[in-house]
């Protein structure tokens, strides 16, 4: 017993009846209302035995029939005389084993033989998930003179009406064999009409939420196919820019690879005009811009002063001693130094001009003028004179030597 109330105490259990019991038959109610809004049932007038008319739509009747236009299907009700009735309580069970139990019952009690019975059933749901079934049997012939003798002008097959059994029931019952079956075909067609006109307007709302986003994306393949024809026009100058831009990156590289190096022509411009005429030079070895340079001069302490002296120059120093070879007039010398990378095209001052002494010194000096033009004309061979033989002693112009040391 108590193995029976811990398995009824589960969870699980529990879910599953709750949903049994209480959620489902609440969605099929609801279904079913709906599937009722959707496609409503069609008016039928039902003519009683009474000669009196009433309008009903589905299990409901109307209460104002006036304010409905004809229906296009007619009912009459058979009365009770003709009519046997029984209710039967089915078990929960499915809808085919429901329909052969019917049968069953119906073919077990019914006095007529099987080509002259009609018989109707209505099923209603009780509580437990049980079901009622309020059935109706009668003789087809018995129904075919009723309707014959009460109303001859709806005894034709083509105007053939609908057998209803009304009094005592929750509902009508609908006896089938008869005129049902031209509703029940107008109904499912007016169904599926219905179903279409629901699904036609779900895909209208469906294409009027996806518009916003098909427009948005047919832009984006529209923006998309203008970018591919933009970039085929401009491949030529993309290409070309690629290309300035590979050579500009080439001038970069090289100019940091020259930015701190010296100009050996100029190296040796500045060298010439920078060290007396009394200096030889036999090497020079240019490393960006460290130079070392070889040579021979008469006073090296005086040639080294000199090139410390000067702001172009920096680091100036000697990596080895002086020397003089025996008998030799001229010190034998190496000096390293570092040019200014931005005053390396910067050439020393050029010296002063030599005076010229002697008779004619004063001549080039002197203006003509009026008082003393012969003076000034016998001036000037003198002065050539003395410059000739200055500039014939000049010794040469360049410290650097081709195949040896200068003696």
């Amino acid at each position: 017993m108590s193995s029976s109330h811990s398995e009824s105490g589960r969870p699980g259990l529990d879910l599953k009846e709750t949903w049994s019991t209480s959620w489902l038959p609440w969605l099929k109610a609801r279904a079913h209302s709906l599937r009722s809004r959707l496609s409503p049932s069609d008016p039928v007038l039902l003519l009683h035995p009474d000669g009196s008319q009433s309008v009903w739509v589905g299990n409901a009747k109307l209460a104002n029939a006036a304010t409905v236009k004809t229906p296009n299907f007619v009912a009459v009700e058979i009365p009770d005389d003709l009519l046997l009735r029984r209710s039967l309580a089915l078990p929960k069970m499915s809808r085919v084993d429901i329909d052969k139990a019917v049968l069953l019952e119906v073919r077990s009690n019914s006095p007529f033989a099987a080509e002259d019975l009609a018989w109707g059933c209505l099923m209603r749901e009780v509580e437990g998930g049980q079901w009622r079934a309020e059935i109706v049997i009668a003789s087809r012939r018995h129904i075919s003179d009723f309707i014959q003798s009460r109303w001859p002008d709806l005894a034709p097959e083509v105007k053939r009406p609908e057998a209803w059994a009304v009094s005592g029931l929750p509902a009508p019952v609908v006896i089938t064999g008869y005129g049902e079956q031209r509703r029940q075909r107008h109904e499912a067609a007016g169904k599926r009409v219905d179903l279409a006109l629901l699904l036609l307007a779900c895909a209208l709302a469906s294409l009027a939420a996806m518009t916003p986003t098909a427009q948005l994306r047919l832009r984006a393949l529209e923006a998309a196919g203008a970018l591919d024809a933009v970039m085929k026009r401009v491949a030529p100058l993309v290409r070309k820019r690629d290309e300035l831009t590979v050579l500009n990156d080439r001038l970069r590289s090289l100019d940091t690879v020259v930015a701190d190096r010296v100009d050996p022509a100029g190296v040796m411009e500045y060298l010439t005009e920078a060290l007396p005429d009394d200096t030889y030079l036999y090497s020079l070895d240019i490393q960006k811009a460290k130079i070392t340079a070889s040579g021979h001069t008469v006073d090296f302490a005086a040639l080294l002063q000199k090139l410390s002296s000067d702001p172009r120059l920096k680091d100036v120093r000697s990596p080895s001693a002086v020397t003089r070879a025996p008998g030799a007039a001229k010190e034998a010398f190496i000096v390293e130094f570092t040019m200014d990378v931005k005053q390396r095209s910067i050439s020393p001052a050029p010296a002063p001009a030599p005076a010229v002494s002697g008779p004619g010194a004063a001549a080039p000096m002197a203006m003509p003028g009026a008082s003393a033009p012969a003076s000034a004309a016998q001036a000037t061979p003198a002065a050539a004179a003395v410059a000739m033989p200055a500039t014939a002693s000049k010794p040469a112009s360049s410290p650097f030597t081709v195949g040896g040391s200068a003696r």
